[in-house]
């Protein structure tokens, strides 16, 4: 299993730099299906609502099958907080 820093890692080279928001949000959409797949509570401050078609085939959904749900949490649970931020800066579409 990988550790939270690793996925930091991951994250930081696949990001789009000019795009925060979009990153940032792609990723914790697929922890949260990622999570919903294994039948694991999504917090509902985070606003998950699964959808019809969980995307099996994207870059995301094929990286977090090898983490452990502990350390999806904790990376969903810091997204969270930096999109909230975002948010307040403006930067959220």
């Amino acid at each position: 299993m990988y550790t939270y820093k690793e996925l930091l890692a991951e994250y930081k080279l696949v990001r789009d730099i000019a795009d925060p928001w979009g990153s940032s949000m792609n990723l914790h959409f697929s922890i949260c299906d990622q999570l919903n797949d294994r039948g694991e509570y999504t917090p509902a401050s985070w606003g998950y609502k699964p959808s019809a078609s969980i995307g099996t085939g994207d870059y995301w959904h094929q990286v977090l099958i090898d983490y452990d749900t502990s350390v999806l949490i904790e990376a969903g649970l810091i997204l969270h907080r930096y999109e909230s931020r975002l948010d307040n800066l403006g930067l959220s579409y």
